[in-house]
């Protein structure tokens, strides 16, 4: 390969970098914020301007990691950094529709165990399996939801 053709290969990789880059800084996961409250900042460190508080066990999708901050994104879009500190591994999901209805098989016909509405925070049990994932109220009864209804695993 020569040094013309090898330049022209160079900058045809360039052009594509801005395309390719999304798929490489894709979510690394879900986590919660930990117990106490998280601040949401504009730029990785404690002295950039805070864009909001967290509350405890808020789902957020991690989208980049940076020392001992984390670049992450809420379940409306909202993107900031978080210390790493503030997160916890913790799997929590969040109501996403007006009203769901947790089931104790996943299976629409099966029984109701209890109903959940908008915003209510449930622990995430078991990884989703055939588009249902078991989930907890906190110290509560468990069953089974549709994974179109939540956000945050």
């Amino acid at each position: 390969m020569n040094s013309q053709h090898l330049l022209q290969h160079t900058k045809s990789l360039l052009y594509l970098l801005p395309v390719l880059m999304p798929a490489a800084v894709s979510a690394l996961d879900f986590q919660s914020v930990a117990p106490g409250v998280g601040v949401l900042r504009t730029a990785p460190s404690s002295q950039a301007k805070p864009i909001f508080v967290l509350s405890r066990s808020t789902p957020l999708e991690v989208m980049l990691l940076n020392g001992d901050w984390a670049k992450v994104r809420d379940r409306d879009g909202s993107m900031g950094w978080l210390e790493r500190k503030q997160l916890s591994p913790r799997s929590v999901v969040v109501v996403n529709v007006s009203r769901t209805i947790v089931r104790a098989k996943a299976d629409e016909a099966a029984g109701i165990v209890f109903e959940a509405e908008r915003d209510v925070l449930l622990d995430a049990l078991e990884r989703p399996v055939s588009g249902w994932v078991k989930v907890r109220l906190p110290d509560g009864p468990a069953g089974y939801v549709r994974l179109k209804d939540i956000w945050g695993i």
